[in-house]
């Protein structure tokens, strides 16, 4: 896999893509530069006040607990491995062992789930 030009996080992206839509949005629908210039920051604020918006709704649900909050344990600790660890590593065996483990805690039943279902989610 080639390494990326840049590595940025979503945030980071975020920010990039408001500020270049807002002297965009600001050059192409005004006539003048101080119209572009007022233009493309308030383009630029009400982006980035839309990004905390969002990030707030999206912190708020995901703070709320219920089933989903151990899968985001899961995918932070696969973040976290496949960002960290030293050699590149495959998330697909990390992925199917993290089901495996989870039916075996079930019980004996799972064994059976395991090597007839497990094949065709993976």
């Amino acid at each position: 896999m080639p390494k990326p030009l840049m590595n940025l996080t979503h945030f980071e992206a975020a920010i990039l893509f408001a500020l270049f839509t807002s002297v965009v949005l600001g050059i192409v629908t005004k006539k003048n530069d101080r119209d572009r210039l007022h233009y493309g920051v308030y383009t630029f604020v009400c982006f980035v006040v839309a990004l905390f918006g969002i990030g707030w709704g999206v912190g708020r649900g995901r703070a709320s607990g219920g089933m989903y909050e151990n899968l985001n344990v899961f995918l932070d600790v696969l973040h976290a491995v496949r960002t960290s660890y030293v050699d590149p590593v495959d998330s697909r065996p990390l992925v199917e062992g993290g089901l495996r483990g989870m039916l075996r805690v079930l019980d004996l039943v799972t064994d059976a789930i395991e090597h007839g279902v497990l094949g065709v989610i993976v």
